[in-house]
């Protein structure tokens, strides 16, 4: 799954730098926030926070590419504290009328995921009999694919800026990374 992500991300970065149309527009146009949950299993829910930034269209002005970050902090299903930071690396396909305030969107994600754990290991005597807990940290990196199969928004302020909610579907290398995640936030146009 690694692999497949590593090879992704390079045939993407290729497309953007060679193949990129006359009507492709690369530059920083916009950026937000995003605040949201991530359903794991029943046991196991993050809160999540995050941006977004997009960088451009290509191939079509309706296929942006928006990077995003996102951090989780939750319990898992041992009830150990877990947190996730997100990195995503989104083509995102808006599905828009000129005259209208609200739009419809889906978008394909290639993402990277590190995940910190903190574990109880055990209580341990000290020097002068004192008894202390023993916690260590687990770090692991893990590859995902992410689908928003229904992505709505609304445009504000005379479409300088919009507000969205999304559906995620975050396919990870491993079932417990798996995850049903809804965000919802906001973006300001700055081109």
């Amino acid at each position: 799954m690694v692999r497949a992500c590593q090879i992704l991300s390079l045939a993407g970065a290729c497309l953007i730098v060679f193949a990129l149309p006359s009507h492709a527009e690369i530059g920083i146009r916009g950026a937000g926030g995003r605040v949201g949950l991530d359903v794991v299993q029943s046991e196991d829910t993050r809160f999540l926070v995050g941006g977004q930034v997009d960088i451009g269209t290509l191939l079509s002005p309706s296929l942006h590419v928006e990077p995003n970050f996102e951090f989780g902090k939750g319990l898992d299903e041992r009830g150990e504290e877990k947190r996730v930071y997100s990195f995503n690396l989104a083509l995102k396909y808006v599905l828009e009328e000129e005259k209208t305030r609200v739009f419809g969107y889906f978008s394909g994600e290639v993402g990277v995921n590190v995940f910190s754990a903190v574990l109880f290991q055990g209580v341990a005597a000290g020097q002068q009999g004192q008894a202390s807990v023993v916690w260590s940290r687990k770090t692991d990196v893990r590859s995902s694919l992410n689908v928003v199969p229904i992505g709505l928004g609304r445009k504000l302020a005379r479409g300088r800026a919009q507000a969205f909610c999304e559906l995620k579907l975050v396919f990870g290398d491993e079932e417990s990374d798996t995850s049903f995640r809804v965000s919802a936030g906001v973006g300001f146009l700055i081109k």
